[in-house]
């Protein structure tokens, strides 16, 4: 956290645009690390998204979001001093042309911060995580929606190095205060999560699939714990 600290307290008054925000997880980070932003806007594509955002941050003016395609941004050139992609680059049907948008927006001398869990050198209790978001994937792939697994670090760099005009200026692991162990409530939470992923399918033949997939990963959850998969930040800049 320290690093990310350093790197947003380098400059006052930024202008920040987090794509794909979902609730403003990334957002609520960034805040927690540097005060002196001028404007914080998050945009998504799903209503649910941003509504559910907004009601985490009335209490900050400086703070909005918008229901808007990271592929057809209505911002103007070069407005922001630091464009976020958090937990949305497996997420993306166009690679190339989200990141082409996101640095039309970025003001020169301005960073593009990527913010992606990885899949590699993590624990029993992290594999946890990264079965039951692979299993989410899985559930979305089914029902059309686009949403891939997760990518190990070389594979992030790979993808960034190929799809973005920008230099990559640095990245490092982000990361987290470890669980020691998971309360009753917490694993009753993840036992439900499935249960409610796997519902979403509807036909027969793939819900008895879905099922037992679910049933697995229920089975190494109680076996192993569970904690959260290492995050990969990766800065880009001009």
């Amino acid at each position: 956290m320290e690093k990310l600290s350093k790197l947003l307290n380098k400059r006052k008054n930024l202008k920040i645009l987090d794509i794909g925000t979902g609730a403003g997880n990334f957002i609520g980070l960034i805040k927690s690390l540097y005060s002196d932003y001028e404007e914080i806007v998050g945009i998504d594509s799903l209503e649910i998204a941003v509504a559910s955002a907004g009601k985490n941050f009335l209490e900050d003016d400086k703070v909005s979001f918008k229901l808007m395609n990271a592929l057809e941004m209505t911002f103007p050139d070069g407005y922001f001093d630091v464009v976020c992609l958090s937990n949305s680059l497996h997420h993306l049907s166009d690679i190339k042309g989200t990141l082409s948008e996101m640095e039309r927006v970025l003001a020169k001398g301005g960073i593009i911060l990527i913010s992606e869990m990885i899949n590699n050198d993590l624990d029993e209790k992290q594999i946890s995580h990264l079965k039951v978001h692979h299993f989410a994937a899985e559930v979305d792939r089914i029902l059309g929606d686009v949403h891939n697994d997760t990518y190990s670090e070389n594979k992030i760099i790979k993808i960034l190095s190929e799809n973005s005009s920008l230099e990559i200026i640095d990245s490092w692991k982000l990361e987290y205060e470890r669980r020691e162990g998971n309360t009753d409530d917490e694993i009753k939470w993840l036992m439900k999560t499935l249960d409610r992923v796997a519902n979403r399918v509807l036909d027969p033949l793939k819900k008895k699939d879905i099922k037992k997939k679910a049933n697995a990963i229920k089975r190494y959850i109680k076996i192993h714990g569970f904690d959260s998969c290492t995050t990969m930040i990766v800065v880009i800049g001009k």
